[in-house]
């Protein structure tokens, strides 16, 4: 019974082994099928277009206003640096431009003393010059009134002729060998000092115009002429130089806020607040997911399993897949 029990189980061993040995066969045939028929598997990195955000000035990060994974449209605020010098020129600039505006203020209200002071003098000036001009004017017509009545008077009184042994002459009073006609010489007299009179007047007159003119050209120019005295023009000038360069100070310090250029999808952040950034360090990196590739690593000797025109399947992490 033992040599029969022992052939027994040699018999079933073998079975066993020859069952076993087939079934790996098949299964590896199976497998290789199988394999042929679904192609290979080959790992690949999914890649977005990538824009660096740097820096263009030595500074330090002060702010971030977005988080890895946040969508952005253009003109969106990412972060904002901090420029210790430009921002202490800023200050100094706004202290300055304070002092300017004071001494404006200075001067025109000391421009404005000194023009009200001058144009009342001036206006006094113009007035008795005017006072002046009335008074000839009406001198000047008493003299021409009282020389146009001596005419008058005169046309009324006879003619003088002296005595001569020639023909009868109308002769000068000096030549005269008889007592003149004292009423027409009187009037002959009061007749030129009349005239003599009026043209003095008329003399005096024009030079008064002359200057009553001076005074009023002086009187429209006064105000431009104590504003350049002021200095109200030079500190207006340098007031407006500061606000220039504040202004240009300014728009640096607005710059230091950088913006996103398009729309993405924040990626990696390479510096934390705080950081000291030099020129051309990237910052962040922006991803734009319209614009997306995969990378696959293809060994050499699977690249006859693919041919241009070929239908490939994406599986992705989240076991979705996609057929292209």
């Amino acid at each position: 019974m033992t040599a029969e029990h022992s052939s027994m189980t040699l018999a079933s061993f073998a079975r066993i082994a020859v069952f076993g040995g087939a079934a790996l066969v098949l299964g590896a045939a199976v497998s290789g099928w199988l394999q042929s028929r679904q192609g290979a598997t080959i790992p690949a990195v999914l890649k977005a277009k990538t824009t660096g955000i740097a820096a263009g000035r030595v500074c330090r990060l002060a702010e971030v206003f977005v988080k890895p994974g946040a969508a952005v449209v253009a003109d969106q605020p990412l972060f904002r640096l901090a420029d210790d010098r430009l921002e202490a020129r800023v200050a100094a600039k706004q202290r300055e431009i304070r002092k300017l505006t004071a001494e404006v203020e200075r001067v025109e209200a000391a421009a404005e003393v000194d023009l009200a002071w001058r144009r009342r003098e001036l206006q006094g000036d113009i007035y008795r010059a005017q006072l002046e001009q009335a008074r000839l004017l009406q001198e000047r017509l008493s003299s021409q009134v009282e020389q146009i009545a001596w005419q008058e008077h005169l046309k009324g009184l006879d003619a003088w002729v002296g005595e001569s042994t020639s023909e009868l002459l109308v002769q000068p009073i000096t030549l005269s060998r008889t007592r003149p006609n004292t009423a027409r010489l009187e009037a002959v007299l009061k007749e030129d000092a009349a005239a003599t009179a009026a043209e003095t007047v008329d003399a005096q007159l024009t030079l008064c115009e002359e200057r009553l003119t001076s005074l009023q050209q002086l009187a429209a120019q006064l105000e431009a002429k104590v504003r350049v005295s002021a200095g109200i023009d030079v500190a207006r000038m340098g007031l407006e130089q500061a606000q220039a360069e504040l202004a240009a100070l300014e728009q640096q310090l607005d710059e230091l806020t950088i913006k996103s250029t398009g729309y993405g999808v924040v990626g990696l952040l390479h510096k934390q607040p705080g950081d000291r950034v030099e020129p051309g360090d990237v910052l962040l990196e922006l991803l734009d997911d319209a614009q997306v590739s995969l990378t696959a690593c293809l060994p050499s000797a699977e690249i006859k399993r693919l041919a241009p025109g070929g239908r490939v399947t994406l599986l992705f992490p989240d076991d979705s897949r996609r057929h292209g």
